[in-house]
């Protein structure tokens, strides 16, 4: 007899960011995954001190830029 667990597809966030149900779905997993590399990164940082991570630098110069430009009006 299956267990219930077993009869579960787990589907990973990147699935779910590209498949998801509705926009809502997946703006929701395009958070958590954006939420979660950030999390990710500060970890690295703060245990290695390397600050540079190619993948998000445009990501955070870009907000940075926004953050600022909002902050000048």
């Amino acid at each position: 007899m299956n267990r219930r667990e077993d009869l579960r597809q787990v589907k990973t966030l990147g699935w779910i960011r590209r498949n998801g149900k509705n926009k809502e779905d997946r703006d929701y997993a395009e958070k958590l995954y954006r939420k979660t590399l950030f999390e990710l990164y500060t970890r690295h940082v703060s245990l290695t001190g390397q600050t540079y991570y190619a993948p998000m630098h445009d990501d955070l110069m870009e907000e940075y830029k926004l953050i600022d430009d909002g902050e000048s009006i």
